[in-house]
């Protein structure tokens, strides 16, 4: 969430506190970011006039009574709804492939063990184990709710590794939708509570955010860059083993960028066979089938 938005909140409570006026317009700009701490904030009673989000172009435009949304939020929801935000996804944090945020406001409001995790998100800058203990909780929530059919199915378990191996087990082959390990959710958790904090502080004429370093996030030479994960993604036998799939030359060394070789340019250089599959244990052939879904190819030097 970028900073222009969170000061769109404070000049509107800035505005109405020196002239009270009876509806402000938060925004004439479609921006999810916006909308969403602005119904929080409502539902939370920093803005005490009705507020309305204009969206939209042509015969679609409308106003939003965000004044609404939050009274029927509740303060609870609206909490939660300031972690909940970033934590599934906005501008500064990653989202979860395969998981909109339909299910968030129902979670958010059915859901008491998400509902508070969401809630912890932002209140302060420490990561204690306990903050990581109720969003990867909340994480398991949020992966067993069918948001099409609004129905929250039996939490099997509250550890993402052990969800990963349920889910994997049951037909999900996709690694991009099953949920993150432990400790690349860690990370997540990181980088959702920073920005939460901001959010949760964003009434404060004089914020000095501290520097994103450590909390999810690297400050390199180029910038900053996303701290994904501490373990590598795989044993590197299993990774030496393991290379993409494509047809013709890599023009974009897209291989190279995910830390995998490359079929066309190995074929090249040396002899690639297959690895017979047999002689792997069940545990690699997972890790295999979870890496890529091209046959697993060995270099013989």
């Amino acid at each position: 969430m970028e900073e222009a938005d969170q000061r769109l909140i404070l000049h509107a409570y800035c505005a109405l506190q020196q002239t009270p006026q009876p509806d402000v317009i938060i925004s004439n700009f479609p921006d999810t970011d916006v909308m969403v701490l602005a119904s929080a904030a409502c539902g939370l009673g920093w803005i005490q006039t009705r507020c309305l989000f204009y969206t939209g172009t042509g015969s679609k435009a409308r106003y939003i009574n965000l004044t609404e949304i939050g009274a029927k939020l509740g303060k609870t929801a609206s909490e939660g709804l300031i972690g909940a935000h970033p934590f599934t996804g906005c501008d500064s944090t990653s989202s979860f492939k395969g998981r909109g945020k339909s299910g968030v406001l129902w979670l958010l409001q059915n859901n008491t063990t998400f509902c508070s995790a969401m809630a912890s998100l932002g209140k302060d800058l420490d990561h204690p184990d306990c903050l990581f203990t109720c969003c990867e909780a909340a994480t398991c929530i949020f992966y067993s709710f069918n948001a099409r059919m609004k129905k929250l199915s039996a939490v099997r378990t509250h550890s993402v590794n052990e969800l990963r191996k349920i889910m994997f087990g049951s037909g999900t082959s996709d690694p991009e939708k099953l949920p993150p390990c432990q400790d690349a959710l860690k990370k997540k958790v990181k980088r959702a509570n920073y920005q939460a904090f901001l959010s949760r502080n964003c009434l404060n004429q004089d914020q000095k955010p501290p520097s994103p370093e450590g909390h999810g996030w690297t400050v390199t030479d180029t910038g900053l860059e996303m701290d994904w994960m501490d373990v590598p993604p795989a044993p590197s036998a299993i990774l030496a083993m393991t290379c993409c799939g494509c047809k013709t030359a890599c023009q974009s060394n897209r291989c190279v960028h995910v830390f995998l070789y490359c079929q066309t340019v190995k074929t090249s250089q040396s002899k690639w066979v297959l690895w017979k599959l047999q002689m792997l244990t069940m545990n690699q052939y997972l890790i295999l089938r979870t890496l890529t879904r091209t046959p697993a190819l060995i270099l013989i030097k």
